[in-house]
């Protein structure tokens, strides 16, 4: 009985196109009793082909599938129960051609093919890499016009191309196909780093998955050195095998593989009958038991051609295939993470982090402060300890803040990776998972001591939810203020934490004493991150701004109608055009009632970079904005804000020996267009920077604990 025939009195339409497809004209439209259109089947003629069933819009195709083993010792030879070795020794003995994945001498893995049965082997088995198919297509192109039969083997993805590349008007009566049932397809250079950092690739003879050596299990490995040495692998936790059953080797494509589900284009469909005993034992012998799914008529012919080649086969419901063995399951996020640390860790590290989520760097930091210098400053820092060689875990203030924690703001793309950003936690207390995350612990640059907000963001910066088995720093510091604001229980509370830290340092020199002073501590000067940071990561950030032109950039933090009429008399003696942007929390209403500038709002943090970086002349209140016309070497001037960074760039600018005439107290420099363009002698200053990044670089490198710092 066809399955047409099982929906006759339910779902048949009669839309006739089993009758229509049937090369015997074994099927005739009939009225059922109620006069609809039925198909009758003339069983004299039918040769059973399954055209109908498949052509049929009703139906749920679903391939016939088959439990098979070959002989004992083509099983012991093969991945499951020999199904592959069977099919194609009957095409070899037709005077075909057989193409399958095979190992190079120097480890890789490339389609090939073979015209002997002495050559099968180096076919079996599984690879777990994507293989290199070179002109395979082309070969199987020619073979097939030179009137041979070819049976090509690959992945879903590799028989859907090569049909691709064949054409709808080939003639692939001779040709076979049998895809696999696919996980994914990693790399071929994950294996090799695995393979290089664990036993050298330049003593690896040969790599085998699948022996049999301990029986029919999947995670099985069987390495050859040249000395003769053989390295056995049976462990579902072994770096390899733990990577590649939690997904971490797969590409995109693979994750929204087009061919993961029926039907399947091939004529074949094969894999491990995992877990056929759970329907019956006798399936199960210990040697490998093949999954066939015959996906069209051809495949279930040379099937019935074949019994008697096989030890064993049997027909078998489709419902008996183990849930989960032929779809695919999207890796996890740490799949991302994975592929970041396997850039600078060893194979087994970068899985040994990304299985347990354990990061290097826990990085302290509050990333939605409406202030561009903050947002830069912790990109900076992220970019610089990223470069070291080490992984970080962004850490944002507890939910319970008065400043709420959020996603970093302002930018054009989002420039985190999702696995760099550890979960919002609703309190300090539940921060203290934290320990469990991260090796050690440093919190971030900018005034994230500065009680204003170091009161909104519960304090979390004094890290009293870090235990003490973990390195607690601070780099680049900064109270925002020389005297003490807070409280003297909280001062105190702040004092006893900090004296927990291992390390730490300060951004503006003028801070050394007071931290000595009221903390008890010696705190060291370093520069700020944004002048360690590589340059390129600024390039990259500003990539799809190069042509963002400014003549003038001011950037005022509190515009006043004074600090605009400098501007201004600026812009007319230099003849240049001014680009104004001020705090980007302040509304186009806010502005005009500050100071009649025209001024751009809704301004990216890219946009205030690239402005910096391409503009002829910076005025500014800001500490990095001054920072960036330092580091991008444009002359500017310094209009001084008193209540938000002025001791700041005075201190910076004392470092690198700039003169403070630039500091606007008094206007008449405006008044010296040669002073304002020319003044600077930047390659003194590059001298002096140079100095001062290395003694913040050597101090990095007491934090991160490294013997030497990669830049």
């Amino acid at each position: 009985m066809r399955n047409i025939e099982s929906i006759y009195s339910t779902l048949c339409t009669g839309c006739s196109a089993c009758s229509n497809s049937c090369p015997q004209n074994a099927i005739a439209m009939k009225h059922n009793g109620y006069g609809f259109y039925i198909p009758e089947i003339d069983y004299n003629i039918c040769i059973d082909c399954g055209i109908c069933d498949n052509v049929c819009p009703i139906i749920d195709h679903k391939p016939s599938t088959y439990a098979i083993w070959a002989s004992d010792e083509i099983r012991m030879q093969s991945s499951s129960g020999g199904f592959f070795s069977v099919i194609a020794e009957y095409v070899l003995n037709n005077g075909g051609v057989v193409f399958g994945a095979a190992w190079t001498t120097s480890i890789f893995v490339k389609h090939t093919f073979i015209e002997s049965i002495s050559d099968l082997d180096i076919l079996r088995r599984s690879k777990y890499v994507q293989s290199e198919i070179g002109d395979s297509y082309k070969k199987v192109e020619y073979f097939l016009k030179e009137g041979r039969q070819v049976l090509f083997t690959g992945t879903p993805c590799q028989i859907s191309g090569l049909y691709s590349m064949l054409g709808k008007n080939a003639n692939t009566s001779l040709l076979i196909t049998l895809d696999f049932v696919c996980y994914y397809n990693p790399s071929i250079f994950v294996l090799r780093k695995y393979l290089h950092d664990n036993y050298g690739i330049e003593n690896i003879a040969s790599v085998n998955f699948r022996t049999k050596k301990f029986g029919w299990i999947s995670a099985v490995m069987e390495i050859t050195l040249k000395n003769g040495e053989h390295i056995d692998i049976n462990d579902m936790n072994d770096p390899f095998f733990l990577g590649y059953f939690n997904g971490y080797y797969a590409r995109e494509a693979c994750l929204k593989c087009k061919f993961a589900s029926f039907p399947h284009k091939s004529d074949f469909t094969m894999g491990d009958f995992w877990k056929i005993e759970q329907h019956d034992s006798t399936w199960n012998d210990g040697l490998g038991t093949s999954m066939v799914f015959a996906n069209n008529s051809k495949a279930n012919k040379i099937i019935n051609f074949l019994k008697a080649k096989f030890k064993r086969v049997e027909k078998v419901p489709f419902d008996w295939i183990r849930e989960g063995q032929h779809n695919r399951h999207l890796p996890p996020q740490n799949k991302q993470y994975f592929n970041h640390l396997l850039r600078y860790k060893s194979f087994n590290d970068a899985i040994r982090m990304a299985y347990n989520s354990i990061y290097d760097v826990g990085l302290v930091c509050v990333m939605n402060y409406k202030n561009y210098g903050s947002a830069i400053t912790n990109y900076a820092l992220y970019k610089i300890i990223e470069d070291c060689g080490k992984s970080v875990y962004i850490i944002r203030q507890p939910a319970n803040s008065d400043i709420k924690p959020t996603a970093p703001i302002n930018f054009e793309t989002f420039n985190y990776p999702q696995y760099s950003l550890a979960p919002i936690y609703n309190n300090i207390e539940d921060m203290k998972v934290l320990n469990n995350r991260c090796k050690q612990f440093v919190v971030g640059s900018d005034q994230l001591f500065n009680y204003n907000i170091y009161r909104q963001i519960s304090g979390f910066i004094k890290l009293n939810w870090v235990d003490d088995l973990h390195s607690k720093s601070a780099f680049a510091a900064s109270f925002g203020s020389n005297r003490i604001l807070s409280d003297i229980e909280e001062t105190l509370s702040l004092k006893n934490n900090l004296l927990r830290f291992k390390h730490f340092s300060v951004r503006e020199e003028s801070s050394i004493s007071f931290v000595k002073n009221n903390f008890d501590i010696m705190p060291e000067f370093v520069l700020d991150p944004v002048f360690l940071c590589d340059i390129k990561h600024y390039r990259c950030l500003t990539a799809n701004l190069r042509k963002h032109n400014v003549e003038i950039f001011s950037y005022i933090l509190d515009p006043q109608e004074n600090t605009a009429v400098i501007i201004k008399d600026i812009s007319d003696r230099l003849k240049l055009s001014v680009t104004a942007v001020t705090d980007m929390w302040r509304d186009k209403a806010n502005i005009e009632s500050c100071w009649n500038l025209p001024t751009e709002i809704n301004f990216s943090n890219e946009k205030w970079l690239a402005s910096l970086m391409n503009c002829k002349f910076v005025i500014a209140d800001s500490f990095h904005a001054t920072c960036f016309a330092i580091i991008f070497n444009k002359p500017f001037v310094v209009i001084p804000n008193k209540q938000r960074g002025e001791t700041r760039v005075l201190s910076l600018l004392n470092s690198l020996d700039i003169d403070t005439k630039r500091v606007l107290y008094n206007t008449d420099v405006v008044n010296d267009t040669e002073y304002l363009l020319n003044s600077i002698n930047f390659d003194e200053v590059n001298k002096k920077l140079s100095i001062l990044k290395e003694r913040s670089f050597s101090f990095l490198r007491k934090i991160l604990e490294l013997d030497t710092l990669v830049r």
